[in-house]
């Protein structure tokens, strides 16, 4: 029996897989699709091509179609169930009977559904990781592209929000959007933004309450958003940007880095049109200050599409 066991594992960087396992096999299936697709076919196109003087673009397309047609399917036979998953534990804490969005208090703390769908996606992540690396982002931008449309839908049914359950859904979404910031794709973000929208527009205002009151209570939440991203920081560390070569041998280079305010402030050319970052030539200071107006660009567009980005920000 051991022996048997033993045949059906594979070494890999990170240990061995076991073949038995039905995800794994599906994961290297379609792992070895996607080499097939980028290296073998054309290479072996190009070969067919050379030999016999002919032109083989039509089966060319015809293999990369079925290829393409069984990674969907096979991808989305994986897919289905962790997204299932994942799905069904947010839509379970959202629509809780037991909360009360209009009369709830200001939350204290992230609510633990929340973390346990996190942790549920810290598995998947580990699992996908110890197969195959390439696999990754498609996987956890899927999941997250999911676990956002489900969450819009669940607002949408929610009618009204007092204070405190408006506070609490920003609160949850906003550290569910920061920690998996990462795999957050261009159209993941405009629903995100739809979230804090569908939020927004169902806040019911009281009429004892002020700005002044408001501000007071989006403090504390602020405060609960950042002690619950430091308290889970080790624990979803795996959802975060790594370093590339560069940017570890320039921060090993610099010693201790400036703060991005700092660093920022350093190559932005001043209002007047001088750049502060000396030596630079005339190109690259406009290219310098091109991108930083770029980003500025972008950086001011999401914060007004989220409801109290200016909140977050710390």
């Amino acid at each position: 029996t051991e022996e048997r066991d033993e045949s059906l594992t594979i070494p890999t960087n990170t240990g061995l897989l076991d073949l038995k396992d039905t995800d794994v096999r599906v994961l290297l299936v379609i792992s070895n699709l996607a080499h097939l697709k980028k290296i073998v076919v054309p290479n072996m196109m190009s070969q067919l091509e050379a030999a016999f003087a002919t032109n083989v673009t039509s089966d060319r397309n015809t293999v990369i179609r079925v290829i393409n047609e069984l990674d969907k399917t096979l991808f989305g036979d994986y897919i289905k169930p962790k997204s299932d998953d994942v799905t069904g534990i947010l839509r379970a804490g959202i629509l809780d009977p037991m909360m009360d969005w209009l009369e709830t208090p200001r939350p204290s703390e992230v609510r633990q559904y929340v973390f346990t769908m996190l942790l549920r996606m810290v598995d998947y992540h580990s699992k996908v990781s110890a197969v195959s690396k390439t696999l990754l982002e498609r996987t956890m931008t899927t999941l997250v592209a999911d676990l956002t449309s489900e969450a819009l839908k669940c607002f949408k049914q929610i009618r009204k929000f007092g204070m405190g359950g408006m506070l609490r859904a920003t609160l949850e979404i906003e550290f569910i959007h920061q920690t998996l910031q990462q795999y957050v794709t261009p159209a993941t973000s405009t629903t995100f933004t739809d979230i804090y929208t569908t939020i927004s527009d169902c806040y019911e205002r009281r009429p004892d309450s002020d700005q002044q009151d408001l501000q007071a209570q989006l403090n504390g939440v602020k405060q609960t958003l950042s002690d619950a991203r430091k308290a889970t920081a080790i624990n979803f560390v795996c959802f975060r940007r790594e370093r590339t070569k560069s940017e570890s041998a320039g921060k090993e280079r610099s010693g201790t880095p400036k703060p991005v305010r700092e660093r920022t402030k350093d190559r932005v050319p001043t209002r007047g049109g001088e750049s502060e970052a000396s030596g630079l030539s005339e190109r690259t200071r406009e290219r310098a200050a091109t991108r930083d107006r770029d980003a500025d660009s972008v950086a001011s567009d999401r914060e007004r599409r989220r409801p109290l980005g200016d909140v977050w920000c710390s």
